[in-house]
């Protein structure tokens, strides 16, 4: 799944089955965050569920990146508890809900759609793995950005490296 205004999760080449979402954050654009995270993750449930059904045999891998890794993070979950679990892998690139991501550290703030829900439980059966820029001065600001209060230095760096550092670019098809 891709990120904000890649609804066709465009940035992943090759031979990839693309899940189509409305990836939007309101007033950019037509739906809000919550919305779009809702959409997405239910559209992806019902793609790798149709896939996996069709191909019995066939491993699967989910890949998500920033706001398309938040709704691919979340079927997820709901995957974990399906039928095709044992098959199933995730790869999330700049994921929101990552422990210390902006959801973490904003959780249980709510506005104009946006609701930050802290850090993602872990699956019992699929394994995930978590990709993010969060060195010092390479910091994504999405899926690593400290709490203003307790580290202003790496809050900043965190705000700079997504908005401006190039931080939040990561090679999606590896």
């Amino acid at each position: 799944m891709g990120g904000m205004n890649d609804p066709n999760a465009n940035a992943f080449a090759g031979n990839v089955h693309r899940v189509a979402y409305s990836a939007s954050i309101w007033p950019v654009g037509p739906v809000t965050y919550d919305a779009s995270v809702a959409e997405g993750t239910a559209n992806m449930v019902h793609a790798v569920n149709t896939y996996a059904a069709q191909c019995p045999d066939s491993r699967i891998r989910v890949k998500g990146y920033s706001e398309g890794a938040r709704a691919a993070g979340d079927a997820l979950l709901v995957l974990d508890q399906g039928p095709y679990a044992d098959r199933i892998t995730g790869r999330l690139y700049g994921d929101p809900r990552n422990p210390g991501g902006i959801e973490d550290s904003f959780r249980g703030m709510s506005a104009f759609g946006i609701t930050m829900t802290g850090t993602r439980p872990a699956t019992a059966t699929i394994p995930i793995e978590e990709v993010c820029n969060d060195a010092p001065g390479d910091r994504d600001g999405i899926c690593s950005l400290p709490g203003p209060v307790t580290n202003l230095i790496g809050f900043a760096d965190g705000v700079y490296g997504y908005m401006l550092g190039g931080s939040h670019g990561y090679d999606l098809n590896d």
